[in-house]
């Protein structure tokens, strides 16, 4: 699991002394994400869970019939901002009718990441390492890997036909959706999708792999497969959408259960939730003077 709340935890995971670009006008909306997980070795054997939250605003730069280009940003001071964030963000993002994602500011993040990294006096190779503060942290230095950050908390469908390609580590395809029915003026859609074996095995291995680097551990990637050799899984991950006429997605809500056997500790039943909501920039902003 640690490669997937490595995108929540990126947000706030490391401080140092950097400000961010401050955003030239108001954006549009801002998208609102809270999750909360949890973890149950089976045989009274513990248990543990987590929860957080993460935000980001949108403000919509171009829009037409072939493209949208978004300004994607962290609310709030920046003097707040932690992690990866630090440097992602502002970022642009130009968004195809097939919903692929393009940064067009890859230049301007290139500098962000080297004075970022200057900052916190690591070196180029400190990138892909993991650490420890008061959580685990990747220090990510691509430009791109700001579109998987976006991705987590992006709020609109371009192509209803193609499914919902949902950004969990855990689902390998696109989630099909069926319409369920109306909130108010919003069409809700709903999908499920089993969540296999291979899939939680190579997630597994990742976080095995940071856990070892985090702790020290020589651990190579065949020795953390060896590890997991008697392991299995299963799973299933649900997604409801509430979408107005136009394709934008108002709230979202992520589900997922799982099992997992042959772990070195012990069997493990796993459980999470993530519910992301857009609101416009300025209701949200009122809401913070009441």
């Amino acid at each position: 699991m640690v490669a997937q709340l490595s995108r929540f935890l990126g947000f706030f995971a490391l401080v140092v002394a950097f400000t961010a670009p401050a955003v030239a006008q108001d954006p549009d909306y801002i998208l609102i994400m809270r999750y909360e997980t949890s973890s149950e070795k089976l045989g009274d054997l513990g248990s543990s869970s987590s929860r957080g939250s993460a935000a980001l605003t949108e403000r919509i730069l171009t829009q037409a019939d072939e493209q949208l280009e978004i300004e994607y940003a962290i609310p709030g001071d920046p003097g707040e901002i932690r992690g990866n964030a630090m440097w992602m963000y502002p970022a642009r993002v130009a968004i195809a009718p097939d919903g692929s994602k393009t940064l067009l500011n890859s230049a301007e993040l290139d500098a962000r990441v080297e004075q970022w990294l200057a900052e916190a006096q690591w070196p180029r190779e400190a990138c892909g390492r993991w650490l420890f503060t008061w959580t685990a942290f990747q220090i990510l230095c691509d430009p791109d890997d700001v579109l998987a950050e976006v991705e987590a908390q992006e709020m609109r469908l371009r192509q209803y036909d193609a499914g919902f390609a949902t950004w969990l580590a855990l689902i390998s395809a696109p989630v099909a959706l069926e319409k369920a029915g109306m909130w108010g003026d919003l069409r809700v859609f709903t999908g499920t999708a089993p969540i296999g074996r291979a899939d939680l095995l190579e997630n597994q291995i990742q976080s095995e792999l940071g856990r070892a680097e985090i702790f020290g551990e020589a651990l190579s990637e065949e020795e953390a497969r060896a590890k997991l050799s008697g392991f299995d899984a299963s799973g299933t991950y649900t997604v409801e959408l509430e979408v107005d006429a136009s394709g934008l997605v108002w709230a979202r809500t992520e589900r997922f259960e799982m099992l997992l056997t042959g772990l070195e500790d012990g069997d493990e039943r796993r459980t999470g939730t993530t519910v992301t909501t857009r609101r416009s920039f300025e209701d949200w902003t009122a809401s913070q003077r009441d």
